[in-house]
């Protein structure tokens, strides 16, 4: 990458110039005419796919991402490849594509296995076991979260080590295992403390708040929740926001005030449109919705969200 910076600059451009389409316009540019490398040319393809990222042209990104790998076909610049499949695995899964992600993951775990990349065979094996959990197999979810976990002492990445460790604790949640959610958040805690992604930050105190709900302390999960709105970063996660909104409303609904728990369902509801791959947070949204209704008497709309929520799985 620095060498091509260095072309850059002697072409007289100016990367951080650039911003949005022009950025795109740009990184083309370069591609096209400065670029000397397959693997310079994949780079700054990787560049354009992050831009259009940014501008929510998520087909073009991947796109972008597809023609990339194929400049590599022959490369043996395999971290390079390894760091472009990543991205495209997660653009698919944002863009709904599960099954072109799932093939993506598969093949980069055994790329990443062949060379000897622990952390990118983590990492490929963590995304499978999040798509098991966007379907809601949680069990076998859990069964890939594990095999990163026998991997634990060798990962080289604190941040992967939480991310994993924080996707077992929603599993555990979600197949009511408290006890062992409990012991994994003292360990996401401990590892958080040098952590700079704000949204696992964030994610941890929404999982504490389950627990304490969970123990019918509402009081310190409401407390843990208002926290998480003020950690600087985790307003831009969507899926955070409305999470904690829905625990908020189920924590509201237990202190018996179903309408302002409505309120707050129905505000998460108008932000779902905002992303493309919400199924996990339109279920847990429907049913919310439901056990609200339920509270409230209206079991006909208890009984609509349900199926709208069943419809989605």
């Amino acid at each position: 990458m620095e060498a091509l910076l260095n072309k850059i600059q002697k072409a007289g451009l100016d990367v951080t110039s650039v911003n949005g389409e022009e950025a795109v316009i740009f990184w083309h540019h370069v591609e096209k005419n400065i670029a000397s490398s397959p693997e310079e040319q994949a780079l700054c393809l990787t560049l354009s796919a992050e831009y259009y990222t940014e501008i929510k042209h998520i087909a073009n990104s991947i796109q972008e991402l597809r023609s990339a790998l194929a400049l590599l076909s022959t490369s043996q610049n395999i971290e390079l490849i390894l760091h472009i499949k990543r991205s495209l695995s997660d653009r698919l899964v944002e863009y709904g594509e599960y099954t072109a992600a799932l093939n993506e993951y598969v093949s980069s775990s055994s790329l990443a296995v062949e060379h000897g990349y622990i952390d990118d065979y983590a990492q490929a094996v963590l995304g499978m076991g999040n798509l098991c959990d966007a379907y809601g197999d949680h069990k076998r979810a859990l069964r890939y979260y594990q095999k990163v976990d026998a991997l634990d002492r060798a990962l080289s990445s604190r941040s992967l080590r939480l991310r994993y460790k924080l996707c077992m604790l929603a599993c555990h949640l979600q197949l009511n295992q408290y006890s062992a959610a409990q012991t994994l958040l003292s360990e996401c805690e401990t590892l958080s403390a040098l952590a700079t992604n704000k949204t696992l930050i964030g994610q941890i105190s929404l999982y504490q708040a389950k627990l304490y709900r969970q123990k019918n302390q509402l009081e310190k999960a409401i407390h843990t929740l208002t926290n998480v709105q003020y950690i600087k970063g985790n307003i831009h996660s969507i899926w955070l926001f409305n999470m904690v909104r829905i625990e908020q409303a189920y924590c509201l609904l237990e202190l018996n005030k179903i309408h302002i728990a409505n309120m707050l369902l129905s505000a998460a509801e108008r932000r779902i449109p905002l992303l493309k791959n919400v199924s996990i947070l339109e279920q847990s949204l429907y049913a919310a919705f439901s056990d609200v209704c339920a509270r409230q008497g209206n079991y006909a709309l208890a009984l609509h969200y349900e199926k709208k929520g069943f419809k989605i799985e």
